[in-house]
């Protein structure tokens, strides 16, 4: 296929649940004209604390039905299944597929951040990948990733209880000296969902990387390398919202991103 014709397919993007849309959210704003599907793993959230092979297990049959729906790419909008299943799914399939780790760190690498806090889900927290990928990248940062699984949890059922969300971003940071820390990433799609509480929590000397922000200049530049960006005039109308788990609050919870417009989630 030419990659005139490639350029015109969509883009595929997954994660566990409601953290995903975060990533969704920018590209749609940022790059109108792709056509987008997004499935988010509701039946098997969180991902943060299942074993590796079932993350592995859920991201490949996941790929799968993205490649069937001829996406030209597909986003891994999660860090967990970034850390710890990426690799097996580029050795399974012949698409590109992103995360949203890689770019973090290269644009990380060369500014005067020294001390950076690490604010992730269970398995990425104990993966260290932050940690290795950065000592590869720039030996002279420090860095530490800690769990705040039930954070991600809090965000998926009580998005609106701020006291409850509050109270978990508090415990998770309870056993932190932040005074250590100039900047803190928030390393699980989910988190920027709560960008205020964090910032109303963290010391005033603490910078709040989004990925998500560094993640969207990263696939732009990507697409437009590969010959793969849609460069049409026109506002995509072909946007799909899968959940392999219905019966929950999701699409509620996904119209606050996308005030109301999102009329259906389909069955995955």
């Amino acid at each position: 296929m030419k990659n005139c014709e490639k350029s015109l397919q969509g883009i595929g993007i997954f994660d566990s649940g409601l953290g995903g849309l975060t990533v969704l959210e920018k590209i749609k704003k940022n790059l109108p004209a792709e056509d987008t599907i997004y499935i988010a793993d509701t039946k098997n959230f969180p991902y943060g604390t299942k074993p590796i092979n079932k993350i592995r297990q859920f991201t490949f049959e996941i790929s799968s039905f993205l490649k069937k729906q001829n996406v030209k790419i597909i986003v891994v909008a999660c860090h967990t299944a970034s850390s710890l299943a990426i690799d097996y799914l580029r050795k399974n399939f012949d698409i590109p597929i992103l995360d949203v780790i890689d770019p973090t760190i290269d644009f990380l690498k060369n500014c005067n951040y020294k001390n950076i806090l690490v604010l992730a889900t269970k398995n990425t927290a104990k993966s260290k990948i932050y940690e290795k990928k950065f000592k590869f990248a720039n030996p002279n940062i420090n860095v530490l990733s800690i769990g705040c699984s039930n954070l991600v949890e809090t965000i998926e059922n009580k998005i609106a209880d701020d006291k409850e969300i509050e109270f978990q971003i508090k415990k998770c940071l309870k056993d932190i000296d932040l005074k250590k820390f100039d900047s803190v990433i928030l390393g699980c799609t989910h988190f920027p969902i709560l960008k205020n509480h964090f910032r109303k929590i963290l010391p005033k000397h603490i910078e709040i990387i989004d990925p998500s922000l560094v993640f969207i200049n990263y696939l732009k530049s990507f697409l437009e390398k590969h010959k793969l960006l849609n460069n049409q005039n026109t506002k995509s109308k072909k946007n799909f919202i899968y959940a392999s788990k219905t019966e929950t609050n999701f699409q509620q919870l996904a119209n606050t991103f996308f005030k109301g417009k999102i009329k259906k989630i389909l069955p995955f």
